[in-house]
């Protein structure tokens, strides 16, 4: 082999060896990373306008990055406390409870038979002492995964600040690795902006949105736990078809069935006027305005991505999934062209 095509071949396995090998590296803090570039999309038209006023790219991302973090990190570490205290009453509390007697109180009849009573309250059990020992180690965990989590954190400010700063090189660099025409590359960049914006608007900030309004009114009811189960509807809100019905309606059943009748009724009427609204009607018109995307996308990317990356793959899955979509329909019209080309040269038959 040549020294030129040696040389030729070597620096493709080279990048391939350092890309494994960083991607190692990177993998255990993968996802605060990713979260800090999602971060440093969704706050860089903030940071575009400090930039304005401040002529000095490090200070505008610091004045973003702070600003950020105060508002949106410093408040749920001070709710840490209150969050773990209800999680640990809410895994006594279900450690004592018998769902066996709700359910005979919502359905009669199948106490009458006691052939199903013992297998309802069998089956009750059983799901007692699985959603006991969820709670247990979510508890666990929050407090074995403390120095992981500060260090997470850390590195996610990093990525939050040096995303917002080197936005525009990156966004350069990319556009330089593509090999597509300027006219191309501007309708590819609007493409997955919608897409990106559909995901994280529709999905992530309107999830969380209807999950705090969700808490709101747990809090103006008096519902026991009631930032256990915010956190909850937050998280199921994020989800695509699940949404913040999935934890505010059983929490309602629950008030009615422990004769909270006025809490029970306030909630309903707040959850399907107000929380429904955010659930209806909001969500659709976000998605709707920032791009196309199919639902199947949102739903099958969520449902995967949450198994290939843990609970940011609510997110990361369906944008996975739609880039790789946008880039098939590049290389299809991109061949479409080329053949299209072709023809033209071949010279007519006369």
């Amino acid at each position: 082999m040549e020294e030129k095509e040696f040389k030729r071949f070597i620096i493709p396995v080279l990048i391939l060896i350092l890309g494994v090998l960083s991607f190692l590296v990177v993998r255990p803090l993968g996802a605060y990373i990713l979260f800090g570039l999602l971060l440093s999309y969704i706050f860089y038209s903030s940071y575009q306008k400090v930039r304005t006023k401040i002529n000095s790219p490090d200070l505008s991302a610091l004045i973003v990055v702070i600003t950020s973090f105060v508002v949106f990190v410093i408040p749920p570490l001070l709710l840490l406390p209150l969050f773990i205290r209800q999680l640990f009453e809410s895994y006594l509390s279900l450690r004592g409870a018998d769902f066996s007697l709700i359910v005979f109180k919502l359905f009669p009849s199948l106490a009458s038979s006691p052939a199903i009573s013992a297998e309802v309250i069998a089956s009750m059990s059983h799901f007692n002492s699985n959603l006991s020992a969820l709670l247990l180690s979510l508890f666990e965990s929050i407090f074995q995964n403390i120095p992981e989590i500060i260090l997470g954190l850390v590195v996610l400010l990093f990525t939050f600040y040096f995303g917002l700063r080197e936005g525009a090189k990156f966004k350069e660099y990319i556009s330089v690795l593509l090999p597509v025409a300027k006219d191309a590359k501007k309708t590819l960049y609007e493409k997955f902006e919608k897409v990106t914006d559909s995901v994280l608007f529709g999905h992530l900030i309107i999830g969380i949105a209807a999950g705090i309004i969700a808490g709101i009114g747990y809090f103006m009811f008096g519902v026991p736990n009631a930032l256990l189960l915010t956190v909850a509807t937050i998280l199921v809100s994020i989800v695509p078809v699940v949404g913040a019905w999935f934890i505010w309606i059983p929490v309602d059943l629950f008030l009615f069935i422990n004769g909270d009748n006025v809490a029970g009724m306030q909630l309903l009427i707040y959850g399907l006027f107000v929380i429904n609204w955010v659930e209806t009607f909001l969500r659709p018109v976000v998605i709707a305005e920032r791009s196309e995307m199919n639902a199947a996308i949102s739903i099958i990317g969520a449902m995967g991505g949450i198994y290939a990356f843990g609970l940011i793959g609510f997110i990361l899955g369906p944008l996975i999934l739609a880039y790789l979509i946008l880039l098939i329909e590049l290389y299809k019209q991109k061949q479409t062209e080329s053949i299209v080309i072709r023809e033209e040269k071949i010279p007519a038959i006369p």
